[in-house]
């Protein structure tokens, strides 16, 4: 899901699944001020990393059809039923 959006900021309360990172403070708030896509994702059991590349090559094409500097991947688990937990494979 692809929002472009004014700007972004997130304040992450609590780790989504055991393999997410830990919330260390700099991980704690972030903010972009600039117009930006905002792509909230999920990997999913059967993603393929022929998958992740022809999603790469979609959020490029978006990107540059908007005219945004900032790109911001928003992993979110609950977009999915089927989460893979390999994320760090791709």
């Amino acid at each position: 899901m692809g929002v472009h959006s004014r700007g972004f900021g997130f304040n992450p309360r609590e780790q989504a699944t055991a393999s997410a990172d830990a919330l260390t403070p700099k991980l704690r708030a972030s903010r972009i001020e600039s117009d930006c896509l905002v792509v909230f994702t999920a990997i999913e059991a059967g993603d393929t990393p022929t998958f992740v590349t022809h999603a790469t090559t979609d959020i490029t094409d978006r990107d540059r059809q908007l005219g945004v500097s900032d790109v911001v991947i928003y992993p979110y688990v609950h977009l999915t039923e089927a989460p893979n937990g390999r994320q760090g494979n791709f």
